[in-house]
């Protein structure tokens, strides 16, 4: 048995992308998203192409990306032009991997903006005129939003899904999405991940109720510190949004 773990976590299930699908929220109208994050690009394109053509394939209007892009500046311009494959609009928000790289963060504005997406740093996106997306940098940033639309948030840290609805108190979303903890990569049963990384809050993988509304916890594509995953396969994640209104959300 030891074997065959060693076999999957190594050779199996770090490659394997998992495809979940949700539906969120009530109302008469329906919109897909899909949701990746913590793709720790190192040069080897294989995997982020993969997603890219999955998600191209889903049926997806919109692709969410919550964070770590890269470790290394050098590669983003790489990163970039798989991702510049979807064919959808691409909104996203940087992880701590992307700022710790120092690179500059310009060229990934341009192509998100490309695709009519958008690279949030503490902003907010409409799409249309039933969908806001609240991408945050900073868990302290009042962000100025609407009443009567479906309200998406998107955080690095699951953890700051308890900190903003204390420091800036509001409604709670639809939907809050986070990564940043690969779902510890390693999971035992009955006990959970081995190691999770600072700000998760408790929040390591899957759903959760949260003050701010219900979080989903992404396990990402990539893998941090050894490129290993054990009972915790890398996963992109679809939500069909129920939202009211006309149905309308051409967010280009």
């Amino acid at each position: 048995m030891p074997g065959v773990a060693v076999v999957d976590g190594l050779g199996i299930e770090p490659g394997w992308i998992r495809e979940r699908t949700f539906e969120v929220g009530r109302g008469p109208h329906s919109t897909r998203i899909a949701h990746f994050t913590d793709v720790h690009f190192k040069g080897d394109g294989n995997l982020l192409e993969a997603a890219v053509r999955r998600i191209n394939a889903s049926g997806s209007r919109f692709a969410m990306f919550t964070g770590d892009l890269i470790e290394e500046a050098g590669h983003l311009p790489a990163a970039l032009e798989i991702l510049s494959g979807l064919r959808m609009p691409l909104l996203g928000i940087p992880g701590n991997h992307d700022h710790w790289s120092g690179a500059d963060f310009g060229p990934a504005r341009s192509l998100f903006e490309r695709t009519g997406g958008r690279w949030l740093e503490d902003e907010v996106f409409d799409i249309g005129d039933r969908i806001q997306v609240v991408g945050l940098d900073h868990p302290r940033q009042p962000m100025p939003t609407r009443n009567g639309v479906f309200r998406l948030l998107l955080v690095h840290y699951p953890a700051w899904a308890d900190q903003i609805q204390a420091e800036t108190p509001t409604e709670p979303f639809d939907l809050v999405l986070a990564g940043h903890t690969h779902g510890g990569q390693v999971r035992i049963p009955g006990i959970g991940a081995l190691v999770t990384p600072f700000d998760t809050g408790g929040y390591e993988l899957g759903w959760y109720r949260t003050p701010s509304g219900p979080l989903y916890v992404n396990p990402g594509i990539g893998t941090f510190f050894a490129d290993v995953r054990f009972l915790c396969r890398p996963e992109i994640t679809y939500f069909d949004l129920r939202h009211g209104g006309n149905g309308s959300t051409d967010g280009r």
